[in-house]
């Protein structure tokens, strides 16, 4: 008996004794029913095995050619391919009788070798878990005797299989390897048969139905057709057969229905397995969006052909394309991803990919409809706990969500789906401290307010965090503040430090000082400073509550009205000015003793006010502890301690006046352009507009700098003189010192070459640069601020020697002076051009910068919600330059990259 003979035989054996009865009521059926429950044919067997041999080889020889420059993640996916295909064919030899090698064609000597190297290796898959495909998964049509049916380029089939066969051409076409298998592959698409159509649409039926006459047609395409014999004036006519039928019942075809269905999710798995080789194979940017096409058609049809491709490897390819140069399949591959990971499963294989750091990236792209296939992806992951913190932990992610939800106006369908992914990120407490560190505040005062006992705790450990790293501007609500005075009364020292501090940094933002008084924040204040004794808390509450008083002093609101007590005093009566007369003493920390003086220059800018802090000051004698306050170390103290003795003066004697009054020496300077504009800068106190002309020349002439600057020239060694000549220039009174070399030129740093005031402008050797340093301390003015900084940038221009420049500045403690200009000047006209300017020198000082320089840098705590406040609200230029100090901070993504092109 032949090999083809025996193989026929087994399948009758295995033959179901239904399809005989579905045979004898729906004629034609019989032999689709049959090919469809029959084992699969050898012969398609050793098809597909050759089909998958060329494959493995493409592979290999890929991996071989392109390995060097491709990412470890790229390498992995290519191997995981591979690696699926050797197990595919082992399964397939498992299945083939030995006997069933010797009549076939595939028994040559060539095919027999790669069939039995891997048939030698299929012990070694079979033992570990298949991630290849299931037997089920591998159904095939028997060749020997098939139904009638569509031809393969039928409109209701899928593209793909032109596009493999397409794929196949070029690479024959551009000399490529030989995808010989593509076009075997793509006959597994199974055929469409006469008996799936129905009659009247000429489409796939859904719900097949059989009449009176013995047709089967679509439910719904047949009742719509008796629908036109309602008034039973004709009788019914068999659309196909012509006769005439006495009865409009229908009987629901079960068989044919069932294997609509299963020829439908056999095709669509097949269609996957194709997708999935074009998409590891495909040679050009159009292969891979047909492929992508297919996938995302297959994925809206059913579950189980999502479930495949994470099983075969899909979902992580797909993330490894949003690194693809090509925006129109990143945009696709996108799209794809948010179907797939509708389930659990598609969203723990994201998590162990680079897919969210990808997607961040993303969102800040040109192309609408990347940024919303981007952002619509972020909802669908943001969905899982999983994959919460993972989100929120990546570089610069909540900044820009922030940043696409606060400026709606811009795109309002991606600051909606921003919005969306923010609530989602909620659920884990970690990122509310992010978006709380991004400026982001409402979710951690909600959680404040809302959450139990233990979150209020974590989100006030939060805040206390963030106060400690930033200075941060925070508008809170009462119901907030109530809950922070709460936890300072309840007596535990650790909440109620943090507590303390957070109230520290919410009443220096002026506008929350009314919520906090109407809160009763006052009173808890007091009784922290002036009832409890040293011995029951620890010093630092009574400074944090000493600082929250000043700065409800200072906010603007009428001391008459601020009550301090149950007893009905108020912050201006005598009873509570000698309680902050008494307290300032120099043995107090330094920090308490600027609270109470800020407190006492505050109440003194009221006339009635005044005359209570004068009477008390010189009842207590307290203006000899203000005089040697003054000299303290700390530089804030010492001013306030000034300024509050200026404002005592007039009413306590000429003594304090002359003290305050003294006037500094003035400098002796050289007389050319350069320390003319110094001596300006320096002396003209009072003159906003001769200092700030002054900076502007400096900088044009520093400007010039590079330009006059010359290399050193060395001098010409003497000749030897003879004995004859000394002689003579010894009677001549001349003296010599042969000893001493000759002299060389300095060499200036920054210009890289001889420079001086006079000839070639440069501010270093000018001593200029103290001078600008003292005006960005001194001056309020921001126009004057901003051209001494323009005079400062002069000397880290890319026309110099950068790093000696930032050297040179961080000699003189620049980084210091540029950081406080910035606080100070974080509002009021010209405040983006400074702030412009400083994050300009800043990025430089982190940039070029030493150890201490970068520390001093990193180490300011207003930075951060500085350079998030820029980002936000500033114009193009201050964002700009706030992003460039947020990438060298690390906490914005790196855009300078290109995109990689992805090896498919």
């Amino acid at each position: 008996m032949s090999s083809a003979a025996a193989v026929d035989a087994d399948q009758e054996n295995f033959m179901d004794v239904g399809s005989h009865l579905h045979h004898a009521a729906v004629p034609g059926t019989m032999d689709l029913q049959k090919a469809q429950n029959s084992p699969t044919n050898t012969l398609h067997i050793m098809e597909y095995l050759a089909a998958n041999v060329d494959l493995a080889k493409d592979l290999i020889a890929r991996c071989s050619a392109v390995a060097q420059r491709l990412m470890d993640d790229d390498l992995l996916g290519i191997t995981e391919d591979l690696d699926n295909v050797i197990k595919n064919i082992s399964n397939e030899l498992n299945r083939i009788p030995v006997s069933t090698f010797a009549s076939s064609r595939f028994a040559e000597p060539a095919v027999s070798g790669h069939l039995q190297v891997v048939r030698d290796r299929h012990d070694l898959y079979d033992q570990r878990s298949c991630d290849g495909y299931s037997e089920g998964d591998m159904s095939m049509v028997v060749a020997m005797e098939r139904p009638r049916r569509r031809t393969l380029h039928n409109s209701d089939m899928p593209r793909l299989v032109d596009f493999l066969q397409g794929m196949y051409q070029e690479s024959h076409e551009f000399g490529g390897q030989s995808f010989s298998s593509l076009p075997e592959v793509a006959e597994y698409v199974e055929p469409l048969y006469d008996s799936f159509f129905c009659p009247l649409t000429n489409k796939v039926m859904v719900d097949p139905v059989t009449t009176e006459s013995g047709v089967t047609y679509d439910r719904r395409a047949i009742e719509d057709y008796f629908d036109k014999f309602t008034d039973g004036s004709e009788p019914v006519i068999c659309p196909v057969t012509k006769m005439a039928m006495q009865s409009k019942t229908l009987r629901s075809n079960v068989p044919l229905k069932s294997t609509i269905a299963e020829w439908i999710t056999r095709n669509e798995a097949t269609r996957v397995r194709i997708a999935r080789t074009a998409l590891s194979m495909a040679t050009t940017e159009a292969m891979v969006l047909e492929a992508i096409h297919e996938l995302k058609v297959l994925a809206r049809l059913r579950r189980k052909n999502r479930d495949q491709m994470h099983k075969i490897g899909i979902t992580k390819f797909l993330a490894r394309l949003l690194d693809h140069k090509d925006g129109l399949i990143r945009c696709d591959s996108l799209d794809l991803l948010s179907l797939l990971v509708e389930d659990d499963a598609g969203k723990e294989i994201i998590a162990k990919t680079r897919a969210v750091s990808r997607t961040i990236k993303l969102l800040s792209s040109s192309s609408t409809d990347e940024r919303h296939a981007a952002i619509s992806f972020l909802v669908e992951l943001s969905k899982s706990e999983l994959l919460l913190e993972n989100i929120g932990s990546t570089a610069g992610s909540i900044l820009i969500l922030t940043t696409m939800k606060f400026n709606s106006s811009d795109d309002p369908v991606a600051a909606e789906k921003a919005g969306e992914v923010l609530k989602n990120l909620e659920k884990c407490p970690k990122n509310i401290k992010y978006m709380a560190e991004s400026g982001y505040l409402d979710p951690l005062q909600r959680h404040l307010v809302e959450g139990s006992e233990d979150v209020q705790m974590e989100m006030v450990s939060y805040l206390g965090e963030l106060i400690q790293k930033q200075e941060m501007t925070i508008n809170i609500a009462g119901s907030a503040s109530e809950i922070l005075i709460k936890m300072v009364r309840r007596g535990n020292n650790a909440i109620c430090k943090a507590a303390l501090d957070v109230l520290v940094q919410i009443s220096s933002h002026h506008p929350n000082g009314k919520t906090l008084v109407d809160a009763g924040a006052v009173p808890v204040m007091v009784e922290e400073l002036f009832i409890r004794k040293i011995d029951d808390e620890p010093m630092g509450s009574k400074t944090e509550a000493a600082a929250v008083l000043a700065n409800i002093v200072e906010s603007g609101l009428d001391p008459e009205a601020i009550v301090v007590n149950k007893e009905g005093h108020v912050i201006t009566s005598k009873y509570s000015v000698y309680n902050f007369a008494h307290m300032l003493k120099c043995s107090m920390p330094d920090t308490l003793n600027l609270s109470i003086v800020r407190v006492l220059l505050a109440l003194t800018t009221l006339p009635k006010p005044l005359a209570t802090v004068v009477s008390v000051m010189k009842e207590q004698d307290s203006s000899q502890t203000v005089i040697e306050l003054m000299g303290s170390l700390s530089e804030s103290l010492g001013i306030a301690a000034t300024r509050l003795l200026i404002a005592l003066s007039p009413q306590m004697g000429h003594t304090i006046a002359e003290k305050l009054c003294k006037a500094p020496g003035q400098p002796a300077m050289d007389h050319n352009l350069t320390s003319v504009l110094t001596d300006l800068l320096v002396r003209s106190v009072g003159s906003d507009e001769v200092q700030r002309l002054a900076a502007v020349g400096l900088e044009n002439l520093s400007s010039q700098s590079p330009n006059l600057s010359q290399p050193p020239t060395e001098e010409r060694r003497p000749k030897k003189k003879n004995i004859l000549r000394r002689l003579r220039e010894a009677h001549a009174g001349r003296v010599h010192d042969n000893r001493r070399p000759p002299a060389h030129s300095r060499v200036c740093p920054v210009h890289r070459g001889v420079c001086s005031p006079s000839t070639t402008f440069c501010l270093v050797e000018a001593g200029a640069v103290e001078g600008l340093l003292c005006v960005l301390e001194s001056n309020e003015n921001g126009r004057v601020v901003e051209a001494a900084l323009g005079a400062l940038c002069a000397l880290m221009d890319d026309a110099v020697d950068v790093t000696s420049g930032v050297a040179v500045l961080a000699e003189h403690d620049a980084a210091r002076h540029v950081l406080r200009a910035l606080r100070q000047h974080r509002d009021g006209p010209g405040c983006g051009t400074v702030a412009r300017r400083c994050f300009w020198a800043v990025e430089r000082f982190l940039a070029h910068g030493g150890e201490r320089c970068v520390r001093e840098v990193t180490s300011d705590r207003a930075l951060p919600s500085l350079l998030v406040s820029a980002f936000h609200k500033g114009d193009a230029a201050t964002k700009q330059a706030a992003e460039s100090v947020l990438r060298c901070l690390h906490r914005m993504p790196d855009y300078s990259a290109t995109y990689e092109s992805v090896e498919l």
